[in-house]
């Protein structure tokens, strides 16, 4: 018989927005923990709650009864960004910080009971590349979009880069732009996961992609935090399809700032390491110990691929 998976219990006032979230935790937990939610009033009488826990997320009040629960589970605490653990996590629990980040930070804590696991060897659903020229990124685009889609995966490509770099041909609008999607975002009425499919269409190249926003820069130079959302958006997405689908990323030429804001969203990085000891060159280095040093242990980094690519002509 197999261990039995730790549980992880997320006791919170706010009932609805704690259940939502205790939904998207199980879909990436993907069976490595469980999720279960409690109302503040959960302790017993006996300084015990129902359920044995191995992490529990409460209110800063509730936390020294946690600490004395049944099981000494492991407790953090929901609050706004706090001081870094050694390992670069937040000692408190941002409650409305996304429910990748906190899925994270629950492996991070749990790593010893569900494994760290090898980056890169689970399913892949968000990629992007860090590329220090234009042909280079164009190559890593073209090989991966090709890798995919001959595996019998979906793609779906974002341009998260200026317009004007594209080499292919795109739809336009009116309407249902990325542009207007990220309005939405900005406005707060971001769509649910499953309804993204209404955005995309299916390009002549073979992968499903948006319509272009009229500005060449809209896209990278929204703010940030909407960008995110939009990143985490196509992620979940790819989650829901029933059909194996991978999102990439085109961020050639994005700000490094922009760039390691989303990668660290992504289950995988393609990266260009540049040769040589020109100023230039160690200069990109430099940047790029500092980029892959903010990666998550579970986003795989691959180096830039060297082998031919063929048939596919992409963006």
């Amino acid at each position: 018989m197999g261990q039995a998976k730790p549980t992880v219990v997320l006791i919170d006032q706010y009932d609805l927005s704690v259940s939502r979230l205790a939904e998207r935790l199980r879909v990436l937990a993907e069976s490595t923990y469980d999720v279960v939610t409690m109302p503040p009033g959960s302790l017993l009488p006996d300084h015990t709650f129902k359920t044995q826990a191995s992490l529990m997320i409460d209110p800063c009040s509730l936390k020294e009864a946690c600490l004395a629960a049944k099981g000494s589970p492991i407790v953090l605490c929901w609050g706004e960004a706090s001081a870094l653990d050694i390992e670069g996590f937040p000692q408190t629990v941002p409650r409305f910080g996304g429910a990748r980040r906190i899925d994270r930070m629950i492996r991070h804590h749990l790593s010893d009971q569900i494994g760290r696991g090898t980056p890169g060897t689970g399913h892949r659903y968000l990629g992007c590349h860090l590329s220090f020229s234009q042909g280079k990124g164009e190559f890593i685009t073209r090989h991966v979009i090709n890798k995919e889609m001959s595996a019998g995966r979906q793609v779906v490509y974002l341009p998260v880069k200026p317009l004007y770099l594209l080499t292919d041909d795109f739809r336009r609008g009116p309407g249902q732009t990325a542009g207007d999607l990220l309005c939405l975002i900005a406005s707060g009425d971001l769509p649910k996961a499953r309804d993204l499919g209404c955005w995309l269409y299916l390009h002549e190249g073979g992968y499903m992609t948006f319509r272009l926003p009229d500005r060449a820069d809209d896209l990278t130079a929204c703010d940030s935090e909407c960008l995110k959302q939009l990143v985490h958006l196509c992620g979940s997405y790819a989650r829901t399809c029933t059909e194996s689908t991978m999102v990439w990323l085109d961020t050639a030429g994005l700000l490094l700032g922009k760039l390691s804001s989303i990668a660290v969203l992504c289950d995988h990085v393609y990266v260009d390491i540049p040769p040589g000891d020109s100023s230039a060159a160690l200069m990109a280095r430099r940047e790029l110990g500092i980029f892959l040093a903010a990666l998550p242990q579970s986003c795989a980094i691959l180096e830039h691929p060297t082998e031919p690519v063929a048939a596919f002509e992409g963006p």
